[in-house]
């Protein structure tokens, strides 16, 4: 599965408005439709990759992460 800046984007963004993991996954799946547990495989990446990174992320420097 390929992440674009959008769905690390769309994932952060709604993760700090309060939303859960899985709530931002169920936007995510909505969004790009794609599958339920794909959506939120990726919400969980993005944001803990925001996280442990202190908000530095490989998606910033490349276009994708495969």
């Amino acid at each position: 599965m390929v992440i674009n800046r959008r769905m690390y984007n769309y994932s952060n963004h709604y993760y700090e408005m309060g939303f859960t993991i899985k709530e931002v996954g169920t936007f995510i799946h909505k969004i790009f439709e794609l599958p339920l547990t794909t959506s939120r495989r990726i919400a969980e990446y993005c944001i803990y990759c925001k996280q442990a990174n202190k908000g530095f992320c490989p998606i910033d420097v490349q276009e994708l992460i495969r």
